[in-house]
């Protein structure tokens, strides 16, 4: 591994970060913990590790929060501070300028809102020569800038989010992690005078990656890619971003723990709960099919008339429409069933709870499974909802939480 001589980093953590309010409406961004880590200490603690003896913050918002957090020495590094005053009628690019003083030499520069682990500044002091952007492959969750690559893993383009043209094929470009290794010559001969050239038109609220746009642009310098798929990094601008900072890094315990809470949406998380009922023949090819290419009249279109949805499904089911009630999702009619149209309801237990959870107090009743199979003898059950004078019998099949079906001449 090359000898790392890179020896300061510069920290953009001005902005007001209003997208991460409540907390920033009393606090910094930057130090929104994630797992109890504020986010810039989580940076300057793999700053410090990594040999980086000086770190400029760029400070705005509340300040004096980070000065009493930080202080002006963090694990044997040395911290200074730069004050931008102007926070709230600037953008990023206003508060590197401030700092151009520093950018006379090798730098890692940082924004204070990615939450990342030390294998990426490894990997990124690694990299001999030029100047290095952390990307990962574009997830449809993330915004910002990207930048497209050619083979060689060099950046050929780098568009800003106002830049990005309707129908651009986000499968193909990278997403810049606000991680960069920059180089002194780059620096004094390209970067800093189109910073200077910005500003001096009072071009004060872009961010900065303008600069390496109209770089990149000219063909005026290299930046290569160092692609981090694998490597955990997180850029928070909400708590909703927060929130999957703090799965992406948690213990396999709390993980566990986390989406144990979350009651469904597992995809968000990337795996497939098998506890789940699933169809797996539906939807067909040919749904999604005719989904995309009528989106735009299913959205423009809504909504359809009860009547005829019943219709179209009836159709589908070979039930007339008179039989056929369409919802919006299976809870809806099972609150309207339970909780508007029964008097006295009785239901196989165990079963899916919805049913009893949403009728009135006192107007259920259970009729208990026999272990270890938990089969629906419907001869008993019927006979029982006639003794009990259930107006309504709820069969579930497969059931849940069995998963056995009940057979259909039953």
């Amino acid at each position: 591994m090359p000898l790392n001589t890179v020896r300061k980093a510069i920290i953009l953590a001005a902005g007001s970060g209003k997208r991460l309010s409540p907390f920033t409406d009393h606090a910094p961004k930057c130090l929104a913990p994630v797992n109890g880590v504020p986010i810039l200490a989580n940076a300057l603690t793999h700053l410090s590790e990594s040999g980086i003896r000086e770190t400029v913050i760029v400070v705005g918002h509340l300040k004096e929060m980070i000065y009493d957090a930080i202080g002006d020495s963090f694990t044997g590094m040395r911290i200074s501070y730069i004050e931008c005053d102007r926070y709230e009628t600037t953008n990023n690019i206003y508060s590197l300028w401030l700092a151009r003083e520093h950018l006379t030499e090798d730098i890692l520069l940082l924004e204070s809102d990615v939450f990342f682990e030390r294998l990426l500044l490894d990997r990124l002091l690694s990299c001999e020569g030029g100047n290095i952007a952390a990307v990962a492959r574009y997830q449809s969750w993330m915004s910002g800038t990207v930048v497209s690559l050619d083979k060689d893993g060099n950046v050929q383009a780098l568009l800003e989010t106002n830049r990005q043209p309707p129908g651009l094929d986000y499968s193909k470009v990278f997403k810049t992690l606000n991680i960069y290794l920059l180089r002194h010559d780059f620096l004094r001969e390209q970067f800093v005078p189109h910073l200077e050239a910005r500003i001096s038109i009072g071009d004060v609220k872009q961010y900065y990656e303008v600069v390496f746009h109209a770089s990149t642009y000219g063909q005026e310098h290299d930046l290569t890619a160092l692609v981090c798929d694998n490597i955990k990094c997180f850029e928070i601008d909400d708590d909703n971003d927060r929130a999957n900072a703090e799965y992406l890094f948690a213990s396999p315990d709390d993980r566990f723990d986390i989406v144990s809470r979350e009651h469904g949406s597992y995809w968000r998380y990337g795996f497939t709960d098998y506890s789940y009922l699933y169809n797996l023949y539906f939807p067909p090819e040919g749904v999604f099919s005719h989904m995309r290419d009528n989106v735009y009249d299913l959205i423009e279109s809504y909504p359809v008339a009860q009547d005829g949805l019943a219709r179209l499904v009836g159709l589908l089911a070979k039930q007339p429409a008179e039989r056929i009630v369409v919802g919006n999702g299976a809870a809806e009619l099972i609150k309207i069933i339970s909780g508007h149209l029964c008097q006295h309801l009785i239901i196989p237990a165990p079963s899916f709870n919805e049913y009893a959870n949403a009728a009135p107090a006192g107007s259920v009743t259970s009729f208990g499974l026999s272990p270890p199979f938990f089969e629906l003898n419907v001869d008993e059950f019927a006979a029982e909802a006639l003794r009990r004078q259930a107006d309504v019998a709820v069969v579930i099949s497969p059931n849940n939480p069995t998963s056995l079906l009940v057979p259909k001449s039953d």
